[in-house]
């Protein structure tokens, strides 16, 4: 009879303190979401019409800058835009506000890791999936790739 007792115990205290830890992380993630915004981030792809493109020669620049002061540079097709921005956490969404406008950009963010960021815009009655990657990462990928293609060009030379 005690043993079930104690086991009775034991599962309900577990399943107290899971439930704690379950809250807090919950909590920690979308408290950080700011945090994890304000880096460098450069455009790897982007998606329309659920087709997926490799930034063009004009674009393999494009980037965005979000800095913890709540404000932003952006080039994007070598157009540089500057201004503040600012976070809903209910909403998941990013607003930024070009400098000397009223109005303000909607991202809707889809995916954000300390890696990738991943969002949606939508413009003239289409969606665009862009996804950005912190610029060390990108850096590191980039030479990879390079890497790659330089090896693959050397064995068809031979």
């Amino acid at each position: 009879m005690r043993s079930n007792n104690f086991k009775a115990i034991i599962m309900k205290w577990s399943i107290f303190v899971l439930c704690i830890i379950i809250s807090t992380s919950v909590y920690s993630q979308s408290d950080k979401a700011p945090k994890k915004l304000q880096k460098k981030w450069r455009l790897y792809q982007y998606e329309m019409y659920d087709i997926r493109y490799r930034p063009s020669y004009r674009q393999r620049k494009d980037m965005i800058n979000i800095q913890k002061d709540t404000t932003y540079i952006r080039l994007n097709d070598g157009a540089k835009t500057q201004g503040t921005w600012s976070y809903s956490k209910d909403e998941k969404e990013l607003y930024l506000k070009k400098a000397n406008s009223d109005k303000a950009a909607t991202i809707s963010i889809k995916k954000l890791t300390c890696r990738k960021f991943i969002y949606t815009t939508s413009e003239d009655n289409h969606v665009a999936v862009n996804t950005f990657l912190k610029e060390k990462y990108y850096e590191r990928l980039t030479k990879k790739s390079k890497r790659k293609q330089n090896k693959k060009a050397a064995k068809s030379k031979n």
